[in-house]
């Protein structure tokens, strides 16, 4: 992401922001509400133009390319809210991530087979319909259909809102598996303790812009993180953006 401002309706939420991810790694961004944290993944995947600035995957730009072409460059997002369609099966919403890149007939089937090792719920509930999971289980379809295209880089928004602690640890494990499998996953979270936890980088936003980054491991407690969520500005020590 580099030098990034977009918003809506003419207003910017993004302000000239700029971001490198490592590959194979995750990056937890987090911010109180309203730090554009959502608007920045959208732009990502090119759900939403930038006004200026420029999105590049591993070299390649794709600013403005769509959002299936940026499926097909394997770039996916699972979003904070259930984007699941109640009345098809949980079978059926899967096999949906495969369209945009043609995955289709026995291909889909075998995709879907790996999958269920990685998501078992997938499996015992194939046949039911979306609407009946609970909250943990409609995460771990979501998350099970944006892996059937094989995905370079996942985005999350909010992936434990609305989980229970069983599920939140399972969406763990499953976050984990991604990274061991040299999938870049980029996450934003409310929960900081959670989200840091799973990522190798934390970033914190403020206003539409990046103050701040290190080691998850240590941003919590930078003084920087605890002036964002209780009060003032950031002022840290880690490296700055």
């Amino acid at each position: 992401m580099n030098s990034v401002s977009a918003g809506y309706g003419g207003g910017l939420v993004l302000r000239d922001v700029s971001l490198t991810v490592e590959a194979g790694r995750a990056t937890c961004i987090v911010g109180p509400n309203g730090a554009g944290k959502s608007t920045m993944l959208k732009v990502i995947c090119d759900d939403l133009r930038p006004v200026s600035g420029t999105i590049e995957i591993d070299g390649e730009q794709v600013t403005g390319i769509g959002p299936a072409a940026a499926i097909r460059r394997g770039v996916v997002m699972i979003p904070q809210t259930n984007a699941l369609f109640p009345g098809m099966t949980v079978r059926e919403n899967i096999l949906l991530g495969g369209h945009a890149i043609r995955i289709r007939g026995r291909a889909a089937r075998q995709r879907f087979d790996e999958l269920a090792v990685m998501f078992p719920i997938i499996r015992e509930r194939a046949s039911a319909h979306a609407g009946l999971l609970s909250g943990g289980q409609r995460r771990m379809v979501e998350f099970a259909r944006a892996l059937m295209s094989r995905p370079r880089v996942v985005l999350l928004d909010e992936p434990s809102i609305g989980l229970d602690p069983k599920s939140r640890e399972t969406l763990a494990g499953s976050v984990r598996a991604l990274v061991e499998a040299g999938t870049t996953v980029v996450l934003v979270e409310q929960n900081v303790r959670f989200g840091l936890s799973l990522a190798a980088t934390g970033v914190i936003m403020e206003s539409g812009r990046f103050v701040a980054s290190g080691p998850a491991d240590r941003l919590l407690d930078d003084p920087g993180l605890r002036a964002v969520f209780l009060g003032g500005h950031a002022a840290s020590t880690t490296e700055e953006h």
